[in-house]
């Protein structure tokens, strides 16, 4: 049986680069390292963040895709016409299910702030924290209590003595804080959300416009982001203590 063929246009191909970056890269859960095509949308995940494009035309063919080998395979620039070799399955192959949070339309709060502004934050902070690969630095967006702005904190916890024979454990914590100028806060904010810095700079670098906006639900819900064409989850992570 041969692959079916998709074509898409250059404005498709964007949409569709868009959401790979949300891919699992762990080969011990094969079925996230692939897009999920089905219908009329693309869908990325690892378990972490989602990201989800939306295409008009005709509808795609149900498979799951290599998302580095489609990566490699779609143009920088202009149309896409190619083969999608992959498996045929059903949406229920993938275990993750927040459609309905792409749907609801209230959230207790969300937070705007300009897209170039909050990268800048996070490339400093992660030039200035120190590298951990099996811990990376937690990011807190400081909501409440802050009139009319928000104060973002990275912080990283390095272990300086612990005794193995007990599970006891000390560390230090490093953080770098920072003011994002003048964000706007709508709804009713609690006190704040932490996410993890390189999954939120990934975010924020495949997002095009020039301002960002994080619906925010609960600090132990995901954020939505929503852009033309592609909605985007990312799950919070508990703050440093």
């Amino acid at each position: 049986m041969s692959a079916p063929k998709v074509y898409m246009d250059e404005a498709a191909v964007a949409l569709l680069r868009a959401t790979l970056y949300a891919a699992s890269r762990d080969a011990a859960r094969p079925v996230l390292q692939h897009a999920h095509f089905s219908a009329r949308r693309v869908m990325c995940t690892d378990a972490y963040r989602m990201a989800v494009a939306y295409f008009d035309g005709e509808p795609l063919p149900d498979a799951l895709v290599d998302a580095r080998a489609l990566r490699k395979a779609l143009p920088r620039k202009g149309d896409w016409e190619g083969e999608l070799v992959g498996d045929l399955a059903p949406y229920d192959a993938l275990p993750v299910h927040y459609d309905h949070f792409f749907t609801r339309q209230r959230w207790t709060c969300s937070l705007t702030v300009r897209r170039v502004q909050l990268l800048r934050f996070l490339d400093d902070a992660a030039a200035r924290l120190p590298k951990r690969r099996d811990d990376p630095p937690t990011v807190e967006v400081l909501l409440a209590d802050y009139g009319s702005g928000a104060r973002v904190r990275a912080s990283v916890s390095t272990p300086i003595a612990e005794e193995r024979a007990t599970g006891w454990a000390k560390t230090e914590v490093e953080e770098y804080t920072s003011w994002l100028g003048h964000p706007f806060i709508e709804g009713e904010p609690f006190r704040s959300i932490s996410f993890s810095l390189p999954l939120l700079r990934d975010l924020a670098r495949v997002c095009t416009g020039d301002w960002l906006t994080l619906d925010l639900d609960d600090p132990a819900k995901p954020a939505l982001v929503r852009e033309a064409g592609i909605s985007h989850l990312l799950m919070p992570r508990l703050a440093p203590r």
